[in-house]
C-alpha cells in the first residue's frame, strides 16, 4: 500500500492495539495521512508507523520509514506510536525499534483540550519502559489553541510521563530535528 487515509486510530501495521499485545520485527514505509474534518474525536487523533493508539503491548525490532501528515484538532502523533501508554498490570514495553519519518502535525484546539504532541519515537505515552530505540527525521507541528492546551514536540518523545510506575529510558538517542510553532487565542 503506497498511502493510507484513517481517521480517529491509525497506523501502518495496526491502528488500534489491544492490552497485552505482541508486535514484533514489523517494518511499514507507507506514507500516512490523516485528517479530522469534524473534530468529533473527543480522545483526539493517535497516528503511528507503527501503531496509532496501543494499550500495554510489547513492541521489539519495528522500524517505520516514511511522512505521516496530521490535521485536525488534539492529537497524538508518532513515527512508531501515536498514543502509547500501560493499561492494567500490562507496561507498554518498546525494544529496539528505529524511525525515520518526516512527521507533519497541524493542529486547531479550542475549550481546553489538554495535550497535543508529536515525537520522532513515540507522541504521547505513560510509563513506559523503552529500551535501544533511536529516531531520525522530521518533526514539524504548527498549533493554534487556547493557553489551557499544552503543545509538546520532541525528536523521541513528544510527551512522558509516570503515572502510578516510573517510566524508564535507556540507551536511546534521537537524529531527528523537532520543531513546534505556537499560536494561542480564540482559533476563531
Amino acid at each position: 500500500t503506497e498511502s493510507v487515509d484513517g481517521a480517529m486510530y491509525l497506523g501502518g501495521i495496526s491502528g488500534n492495539t489491544c492490552t497485552g499485545s505482541i508486535i514484533n520485527n514489523c517494518s511499514s514505509t507507507m506514507n500516512i495521512k490523516c485528517k479530522d474534518t469534524a473534530s468529533k474525536w473527543v480522545e483526539g487523533l493517535a497516528v503511528g508507523g507503527i501503531s496509532g493508539k496501543d494499550l500495554g503491548s510489547q513492541m521489539s525490532n519495528c522500524e517505520y520509514a516514511g511522512s505521516i501528515n496530521v490535521d485536525g484538532a488534539a492529537s497524538y502523533v508518532g513515527g512508531i506510536a501515536g498514543y502509547y501508554r500501560y493499561e492494567d498490570d500490562n507496561h507498554c514495553v518498546m525494544k529496539q525499534c528505529h524511525s525515520n519519518a518526516t512527521i507533519n502535525l497541524s493542529c486547531t484546539t479550542h475549550d481546553g483540550l489538554s495535550t497535543v504532541s508529536a515525537g520522532g519515537l513515540i507522541g504521547y505515552t505513560t510509563s513506559p519502559i523503552i529500551e535501544d530505540c533511536y529516531s531520525e527525521g522530521s518533526v514539524d507541528e504548527q498549533f493554534t489553541g487556547d493557553d489551557e492546551s499544552y503543545p509538546c514536540a520532541g525528536g523521541l518523545i513528544g510527551y512522558c510521563e509516570s503515572d502510578k510506575r516510573d517510566s524508564t529510558i535507556d540507551r536511546c538517542y534521537s537524529l531527528c530535528r523537532a520543531n513546534c510553532s505556537i499560536s494561542t487565542g480564540d482559533p476563531g
